[in-house]
């Protein structure tokens, strides 16, 4: 494909005696004015190898740890009916807006969840969750591998996730 749209492939080999890791030096060295993309086929080798975080980071960001603190309750309304309820917030790794890539436009999220078991009889159970997560407002300052452009954005997000399950004990 990237033939077809006048480009040139340049590799950049992985070694055993490195555990087939892709050195971020190496990729840095093979970038110039004219590169527009970067492609990590991980695992796609036969050693099922894959690139390690510290490296990703270290290509695309120098992103620090993230934090994730949460804590819920849980009432039983009857033999039948749990409710619960919970909250969280996480701190991301992603903390300036030269570090935010548009693949990963993160940023601390507030976590508030709902949900119920109800037992429809003593081997069956119905399970229901609801989450919204509310994302804070970021921005993305990013050049681009060759510093050649820039990409400038406000990001504004949230997250609703639904779940649903069925528990079955068999006998």
């Amino acid at each position: 494909m990237e033939l077809l749209a006048g480009g040139k492939i340049v590799p950049a080999p992985t070694y055993l005696e490195d555990g087939f890791q892709v050195k971020p030096e190496a990729i840095r060295s093979r970038v110039t004015p004219r590169t527009k993309a970067l492609l990590l086929g991980y695992p796609a080798n036969p050693t099922g190898a894959v690139v390690s975080g510290t490296s990703i980071a270290q290509i695309s960001g120098a992103w620090e740890d993230g934090w994730f603190f949460s804590g819920g309750l849980e009432y039983d309304v009857n033999k039948q009916l749990t409710v619960r309820a919970g909250g969280a917030y996480e701190i991301s790794p992603i903390t300036k807006p030269t570090e935010r890539i548009t693949s990963i436009p993160d940023a601390d999220r507030i976590w508030a969840s709902i949900g119920f078991s109800y037992n429809v009889n003593a081997a069956t159970t119905l399970d229901f969750g609801y989450s919204h997560v509310f994302v804070a407002d970021a921005k993305i300052d990013r050049a681009n591998v060759t510093g050649t452009n820039t990409i400038q954005a406000d990001l504004d997000a949230s997250v609703d996730i639904i779940s649903l399950g069925l528990r079955m004990k068999l006998n």
